[in-house]
């Protein structure tokens, strides 16, 4: 049993809050000089004025479930948030001071903050950083509640606030949560025989995925990182790598995303379905499966000519060979939204993408329904 304590959280996250209610604010490399320079980051927004010269474009791809050749440079066509195709709610925890529900914390403005989203261990429970009750949240796989670990006093700034996010879960069970204090860079890993250990990094990262041994991310300069969990060994590295060993590596700008797995280069120009003159500014998250399937939650803003913004995403499913799927995505941010946690996730073992969201009532998660499962090796091979 824990005790409820409302907290204010510090927030250095993944994702960057936008002025635009609503929008997810593209992140940033503060030393990306070319496409070449960074993997996951994305641009930061020109002005209205600077996108209304964008090239006439071409017959965009069509979002759903259809097969889609990305070898051929076509471009994908993103959507305005909406109703996820084939897809639905695995997961949701209320927010409340009962055990099994997690709570929330001040976000200023009069906002509540949900909790600091959560990852999947490869048994297929589920840990969530509930940084209001100061604690790590365990629940099976349907959802039913399980028990907590309460972190210990030792770890909470000024011995009541969680300066901790972005978790991830390796291979052995173990639960790795990245620091938020820029000054104190450091990993706080929770396994049940261990407890919570404390693990110091030389230099800052922003942790965006993990092999299950490792974890890949940015170093302040934006340069790419590999970090090791288990002595705090940083080191730069070329490409991420992802389950089964699988390299890959995202470079974004406005209107084009570049994907390199392997000797398989693709150049996919991103477009707006509504408004395919309009310049799309990315941001991507990327998780490969088991079957080596590279999944890529893109979000994006466009900018109208008034000066107002609106979003737009997709999820790409891209198969070793180039081949895949584009999905519709659902909206991804309320006000409750801490925004300093991955959206995107894969169990470790597992090929099924699963997508979280953290809405005004409650913790979501939603994946494939099963009749979209096993369809899709048929949608990939035409």
């Amino acid at each position: 049993m824990f005790k409820p304590i409302l907290v204010l959280i510090g927030v250095t996250g993944l994702l960057v809050a936008c002025a635009t209610p609503g929008i997810e604010a593209p992140s940033v490399s503060p030393s990306a000089t070319s496409s070449s320079d960074v993997a996951t980051t994305s641009p930061t927004v020109p002005s209205a004025a600077s996108t209304a010269t964008s090239a006439a474009p071409t017959t965009p791809t069509i979002p759903g479930h259809a097969t889609v050749d990305f070898t051929a440079g076509e471009p994908v066509a993103l959507t305005a948030p909406s109703e996820m195709t084939g897809w639905g709610e695995t997961l949701a925890l209320p927010y409340g001071e009962f055990p099994g529900q997690v709570g929330v914390s001040p976000g200023g403005d009069g906002l509540e903050w949900g909790p600091s989203y959560g990852t999947q261990l490869p048994d297929g429970t589920w840990w969530i950083l509930d940084t209001a009750h100061l604690r790590l949240a365990h629940y099976a796989e349907d959802g039913r509640y399980l028990d907590d670990a309460l972190i210990p006093e030792e770890h909470l700034a000024l011995g009541s606030y969680v300066q901790y996010q972005s978790p991830q879960a390796l291979a052995d069970g173990s639960v790795v949560l990245q620091s938020t204090t820029i000054d104190n860079p450091g990993l706080l890993r929770f396994s049940a025989d261990a407890g919570f250990t404390r693990l110091d990094l030389p230099v800052h990262v922003g942790v965006r995925a993990t092999d299950g041994r490792r974890l890949f991310g940015f170093n302040e300069a934006g340069a790419q990182v590999r970090v090791d969990p288990l002595n705090g060994d940083v080191a730069p590295v070329e490409t991420f790598a992802g389950q089964a060993g699988a390299p890959y590596r995202l470079d974004v700008q406005p209107g084009l995303l570049h994907v390199q797995r392997g000797d398989l280069k693709l150049r996919i120009p991103l477009q707006s379905a509504d408004e395919p003159a309009a310049t799309v500014h990315p941001a991507v998250e990327a998780v490969t499966g088991s079957d080596g399937v590279l999944h890529i939650l893109v979000t994006g803003i466009i900018e109208h000519a008034d000066g107002e913004a609106s979003d737009v995403s997709g999820l790409l499913s891209i198969d070793e060979e180039g081949r895949g799927t584009v999905q519709s995505v659902r909206p991804l941010t309320s006000s409750a939204d801490p925004g300093d946690g991955a959206h995107l996730g894969i169990r470790l073992g597992n090929d099924r993408p699963w997508l979280m969201t953290v809405d005004d009532d409650a913790l979501r998660v939603y994946g494939p329904l099963p009749e979209l499962v096993e369809s899709l090796p048929e949608l990939v091979e035409g």
